[in-house]
């Protein structure tokens, strides 16, 4: 087996690799191939603040509290606000904890997607100012980034707040 260009080197975009095989049979394993783009911050948002509480290190197997603080920082209430906090590789939500911020009244539903968690909120007041704080266990050793997290008005979406993927 022989790849043209090692990866360190990297690839421009566009470019690619050749990958031979010499001999007789199957070759006995698979090709995966992703990129990454860098971050970059949508739009400015107004209305709400937004910040990730988590710990910067944490170990395979170790169970570890992530808390998403929002802030309505409008003079009339925030309707719907929903909040996706991005997860780094690896991380799985608890989801006894994510049922907690339901039945606290926290939040009036969650959602377990791809990559992220969905907290949706029932309104925000003026200056209000919501900590919703649950748990994930570390499944994976190795270094891993989250998505990006955000929180907006869900049917005003331009009201919103963003903040870089977690490290």
């Amino acid at each position: 087996l022989a790849v043209d260009r090692p990866f360190r080197e990297g690839y421009a975009p566009g470019a690619g690799a050749r990958v031979a095989f010499r001999g007789t049979g199957r070759l006995p394993c698979w090709f995966v191939t992703e990129w990454l783009e860098p971050w970059a911050a949508g739009p400015p948002g107004r209305g709400l603040a937004l910040e990730i509480r988590a710990p910067e290190k944490v170990r395979r197997g170790e169970v570890y509290r992530v808390e998403a603080v929002v802030r309505n920082l409008l003079d009339r209430p925030v309707e719907n606000p929903l909040v996706l906090v991005g997860l780094p590789g690896g991380a799985k939500p608890l989801p006894a904890a994510l049922d907690a911020l339901v039945a606290g009244g926290a939040v009036h539903r969650h959602e377990v997607r791809t990559g992220q968690v969905a907290l949706y909120l029932k309104d925000l007041k003026p200056g209000e100012t919501a900590a919703l704080p649950f748990l994930l266990s570390a499944e994976f050793r190795g270094r891993f980034a989250g998505r990006p997290s955000e929180a907006y008005e869900y049917y005003t979406p331009e009201v919103r707040a963003e903040v870089p993927p977690s490290a």
